[in-house]
């Protein structure tokens, strides 16, 4: 598209329509003159920082070739138009005249069910993504969008400008720091250590505890000056907080997921969102059968409805039962990683097997069974090849002294041995 055919289709007015921006480009309300629709439109400038460039082109590539998902809110297209003052990205996304989770809360007064349902709709968000190898880096309130049908709010998690793609479940990717929102950043990202996907579940920890309480976990009172000094503030304050006050105004399981969110060494915090998934609908099965009421409707004492001593008894039971279940499953697991580490494979199996009966159905535990698996038989395979390599050599040097000696039957035998029964075609020879 040309830049006359953008201007015909959407009209933008930029001094009066602006709905949002930041550091990455400001956003616009804009009306499409051929679909008769509102549209939100992204104006950013493509910026060079030493030799890398920095475009929203590289933003939309992050999630173009994904398959829709309603807690996702992806660009629908991102155009480049150069100006004499210099390159500028059009990215297109769908209008949502609520705007993003930071005005909701600060506008609205939101019901404990409606908070749960934004927190869900969070959590399986950042699943899907990381499903597709995508860590966010960048998760806080103000990008998330949300939308409202029915008296029932979806967040849909937005701006990919800081997102990276990592290969597999135990891949650390580079970051470096000022990457991400101070407040919602995890340990390492503010200490531009090497990131795991689970750097977006403690920025998910804040936001939840945030949601439900009102403020967020590791406040600091140096809310101007320079980034540096607020993230040693902050740090600080995350050093300083070995338990954080308030984590129970959140209601079951949603507790539970801040307290596994916010864990500061990220190689004991929750794996992977999935766990998180799995532990609401545990919550879920757990009320109902306890209860025989919708697995859906979350009750607490700040919600509207009325709460029964027995309603209260089986959620605090639920959580016990919970808190028991999770702490052997951390213990297997932590076990089956030391055994991995030492390169017992068997064991480690066995460790995660027991894991698994304790939660079932943990991608990740099935992504370190089939590891360990893998790795048992590249074992057995190197001691194959080893011991058919030394039984080749053997005979090759067998049939190089029977040459020498003018034997070329007894030669050719050892040759013919070697090629017909020694053959290592497959694991890494051929003769």
């Amino acid at each position: 598209m040309t830049k006359q055919e953008f201007e015909k289709q959407y009209d933008i007015d930029v001094s009066n329509e602006r709905i949002g921006g930041g550091g990455f480009g400001d956003v616009y309300k804009a009306y499409d003159n051929i679909n008769d629709i509102y549209k939100a439109i992204k104006i950013a400038p493509v910026k060079f920082i030493g030799n890398k460039k920095f475009s929203l082109i590289q933003e939309f590539a992050a999630t173009k070739d994904l398959v829709a998902h309603k807690n996702i809110a992806n660009y629908e297209a991102v155009y480049q138009f150069e100006s004499y003052n210099g390159i500028f990205d059009f990215a297109v996304m769908q209008y949502y005249p609520l705007g993003n989770l930071k005005e909701l809360l600060a506008n609205h007064k939101l019901s404990t069910t409606q908070k749960i349902q934004i927190a869900e709709g969070l959590i399986n968000g950042i699943n899907f993504l990381h499903q597709h190898r995508i860590i966010h880096r960048d998760i806080k309130p103000s990008n998330i969008l949300v939308s409202k049908r029915h008296d029932v709010y979806t967040p849909k998690i937005a701006d990919f400008g800081l997102s990276k793609f990592y290969d597999n479940e135990f891949e650390s990717i580079s970051n470096s720091v000022g990457a991400g929102t101070l407040e919602y950043s995890s340990p390492e990202q503010l200490k531009g250590l090497k990131l795991k996907p689970n750097t977006d579940l403690w920025s998910l920890g804040v936001l939840i505890y945030e949601l439900f309480s009102g403020r967020i976990p590791f406040e600091t009172d140096t809310a101007t000056g320079h980034s540096a000094n607020r993230r040693l503030k902050i740090l600080e304050n995350i050093g300083s907080k070995k338990t954080i006050t308030g984590i129970d105004n959140c209601p079951y399981p949603y507790n539970q997921i801040v307290r596994l969110s916010l864990v500061h060494d990220p190689d004991e915090r929750v794996e992977s969102a999935q766990m998180l998934v799995d532990l609401i609908a545990q919550s879920k099965r757990e009320a109902s059968n306890s209860t025989g009421s919708n697995p859906n409707i979350y009750k607490t004492p700040g919600d509207t409805d009325i709460v029964t001593k027995e309603e209260l008894e089986v959620l605090i039971n639920a959580e016990r039962i919970q808190q028991e279940k999770q702490d052997k499953f951390d213990k297997q697991v932590a076990q089956g990683d030391a055994y991995f580490k030492i390169h017992n494979y068997n064991k480690a199996i066995t460790a995660y097997q027991q894991a698994a009966e304790i939660f079932p159905d943990q991608p990740n535990l099935s992504i370190k069974i089939t590891e360990c698996r893998r790795l048992i038989e590249k074992e057995e395979a190197d001691r194959r090849y080893k011991t058919n390599k030394e039984k080749y050599d053997s005979l090759i040097a067998q049939a190089s002294q029977s040459f020498k000696d003018g034997n070329f039957t007894k030669a050719l035998s050892h040759l013919e041995t070697a090629n017909t029964h020694l053959s290592l075609e497959g694991e890494g020879l051929q003769l």
